[in-house]
């Protein structure tokens, strides 16, 4: 039986796989991971998937931070920090300026999204989708993954 064991751009190089991954996806990795969060467990990295394909698995492209999550412009300011091994709370200082310029919940969805009982709002849930809604407990926020598809 395999124990759990959650991957993240300080740990990667544990990873089981980390051999398959090429030395510039690495770096867009680390890059990327200074600005969104990036976690996987060992169940998704060793079970589901296919690290033939990468890096256009569907599995690895929605778990592991691509390149393309950020503009032209702020992949570069980034990677240039982390290729000069600048000081951790610059790069820190720069991503926040690229998070604060994100809109986390666009189109109103903190709004539309929110599910009303009794003409009260369901605070920790969301019904994004017709068929199912999200159910955020307080003691249980942490994912198996940061998938990019929530953090993008």
């Amino acid at each position: 039986m395999l124990s759990y064991c959650s991957y993240t751009a300080n740990n990667i190089h544990e990873l089981p796989q980390y051999g398959c991954i090429s030395s510039e996806q690495l770096h867009a990795i680390r890059v990327v991971s200074e600005v969104y969060p990036f976690s996987v467990n060992s169940h998704v990295a060793e079970n589901l998937i296919d690290w033939a394909n990468i890096p256009d698995e569907p599995m690895f492209r929605l778990t592991f931070p691509q390149a393309g999550m950020l503009s032209g412009d702020d992949y570069q300011t980034i990677s240039d920090l982390v290729k000069s091994s600048a000081d951790a709370s610059l790069i820190r200082e720069k991503a926040r300026k690229i998070q604060l310029r994100q809109n986390p919940n666009p189109a109103g969805q903190m709004e539309l999204n929110t599910p009303r009982f009794d003409d009260e709002p369901l605070h920790g849930m969301q019904h994004k989708y017709r068929e199912s809604v999200l159910f955020f407990p307080l003691e249980a926020q942490a994912c198996h993954a940061c998938c990019t598809y929530c953090f993008q």
